[in-house]
């Protein structure tokens, strides 16, 4: 570990491994006969990660010992990441916190895993008329849905949509899009939307709810 943080022999730093942001939720995997729970960057100094000592359920925090194995999870704009990280050390700021000491990080799933299988509701406002649903799946680059026949627009019609989720992760209504797939079923047509959002902090917000949603899911809380 004191090998990866010296400085290289040119004087430049070593280039820092893709870590998650402050204040990024995270999946921390201990027990591996475990789900894993939820937790929260708090600090970052170098390969050393602070985050809130998880807890299950309404429990005390979860003890590890001093050098035992943590895995991490979190997203960015690139795909899913887990880091190997150890316990080097517990600390209190309110909270209990451990700090972590990463030994190696690795790409998990490209950024088109990012995609949810959700139901929430969602309008499309198009051509003047607006059309109420619920979506199939939802990632960061658009969405799933289904509408009747006589109110399916076509390949490539610009539209906005009103995508409802939960108030903490609240998004700007008349989101833009387009039709990027149309495909007849049985009970009317299914739509693939591909967003056109340009604000990093919209695209932010939609990945957080993928993988808090995912997250939540596989620690058994939904």
């Amino acid at each position: 570990m004191a090998r990866r943080r010296r400085r290289q022999a040119d004087g430049q730093a070593e280039k820092l491994p893709p870590l998650p942001e402050l204040g990024a939720v995270v999946e921390v995997g201990v027990d591996r006969s475990e789900a894993p729970v939820a937790s929260r960057i708090e600090a970052k100094d170098g390969w050393t990660l602070t985050i809130v000592a998880p807890t299950r359920g309404a429990g005390r925090p979860i003890r590890v010992a001093a050098d035992e194995e943590v895995t991490i999870g979190w997203g960015d704009q690139e795909g899913w990441w887990r880091a190997v990280t150890t316990l080097s050390g517990t600390g209190t700021d309110v909270v209990e916190l451990w700090h972590l000491a990463a030994q190696r990080v690795e790409r998990w799933q490209r950024r088109n895993a990012f995609r949810l299988d959700v139901a929430v509701p969602v309008r499309l406002r198009v051509e003047g008329r607006s059309v109420e649903t619920t979506t199939l799946d939802v990632s960061e680059t658009g969405l799933r849905c289904q509408v009747p026949f006589r109110d399916a627009p076509g390949v490539g019609t610009a539209l906005h949509v009103d995508l409802t989720l939960p108030d903490e992760l609240a998004v700007p209504a008349n989101l833009p899009a387009s039709v990027a797939r149309s495909e007849r079923r049985e009970q009317g047509v299914e739509l693939g939307l591909a967003f056109a959002i340009e604000d990093p902090k919209v695209r932010e917000i939609l990945r957080r709810f993928v993988f808090e949603t995912q997250l939540h899911r596989r620690a058994g809380e939904e």
